[in-house]
């Protein structure tokens, strides 16, 4: 019971992380390393949904995958309200890759367990 607390645990702090990083201030410095912007995306949101397959084992990969998409669009737009930051497709389809990967990897770690 304690592992199952703290793996939801883990995965309440990292979906909280991740809003907090997507929606604070940006920088208007350009990037030193082109597009690391979206592999950042990628790796956050496969975290998510390889954590929350582990925290919610009765969860369909589908709604998973449909809850944490809609997650990063909605803050997607709402990076346009915020300084030195902008919404973008590439970052939602960085964020739904990294989602596939990580539901991807969730199940075959259910299927082997």
């Amino acid at each position: 019971m304690r592992s199952k607390t703290l793996i939801r645990t883990t995965w309440a702090l990292s979906l909280g992380l991740i809003t907090i990083g997507s929606l604070i201030p940006g920088s208007s410095t350009p990037q030193s390393i082109p597009h690391l912007d979206k592999l950042q995306h990628l790796v956050a949101y496969g975290w998510l949904a390889f954590i929350h397959m582990l925290a919610f084992p009765g969860s369909s990969f589908r709604t998973t995958a449909l809850l944490l998409i809609a997650w990063g669009g909605a803050l997607e737009i709402l990076q346009e309200f915020v300084p030195y930051r902008h919404s973008s497709i590439e970052d939602i389809l960085a964020n739904s890759i990294g989602i596939m990967l990580g539901g991807y990897v969730s199940l075959h770690k259910r299927k082997h367990t």
